[in-house]
């Protein structure tokens, strides 16, 4: 091979070809150098691109539990909503029951109301009652005045006819007395 050279180059058979044959090892080195360089370089950016892929899967892999977690969150919220229809639903319950009480007070306020109207008419009947033994009693009064009134003229009618100087209306006068 360093015949052929020499041919070519028209120079010294030796020592051109020597330093021919040592720059072209030298290339050979430094294209060896630069091929081991570029299969690392490639090398290096298949890692590279390995790296990016897995880095895409992991950001995929958090995106899609970015996702579940939003689902989560969203049936939470819903299953919240329900807690607070519920409790709507309670406090409408409430509600009832507070309107049954206002209703079941009023009939209590209608039952007293009744009440003091019956309590009213019975201290009526207890005021005429207390007007009809007034009465009563004035009644019996004047009864006993009668009575003693008819007594006192009985006396006086027995004390004429004694002053009268008739027997027998003494022994009438008499025997009233006995009896």
């Amino acid at each position: 091979m360093s015949g052929d050279r020499l041919g070519a180059s028209g120079g010294s058979p030796g020592a051109s070809g020597d330093s021919f044959d040592a720059s072209g090892d030298s290339l050979d080195a430094s294209g060896d150098s630069l091929d081991a360089s570029g299969d690392l370089l490639d090398a290096s950016g298949d890692s590279l691109d390995a790296s990016g892929d897995s880095l895409d899967a992991s950001g995929d892999s958090l995106d899609a539990s970015g996702d579940s977690l939003d689902a989560f969150g969203d049936s939470l919220d819903a299953f919240g909503d329900s807690f607070d229809a519920f409790g709507d639903s309670l406090d409408g319950f409430g509600d009832s029951f507070d309107a049954f009480g206002d209703l079941l007070d009023a009939f209590g306020d209608s039952f007293d109301a009744f009440g003091d109207l019956l309590d009213a008419f019975g201290d009526s009947l207890d005021a005429f009652g207390d007007s009809h033994d007034a009465f009563g009693d004035s009644h019996d009064a004047f009864g006993d005045s009668h009575e003693a009134l008819g007594g006192l003229r009985d006396v006086f009618g027995d004390l004429s006819e004694a002053g009268n100087g008739n027997v027998q209306g003494r022994t009438t006068l008499l025997s009233r007395r006995r009896v």
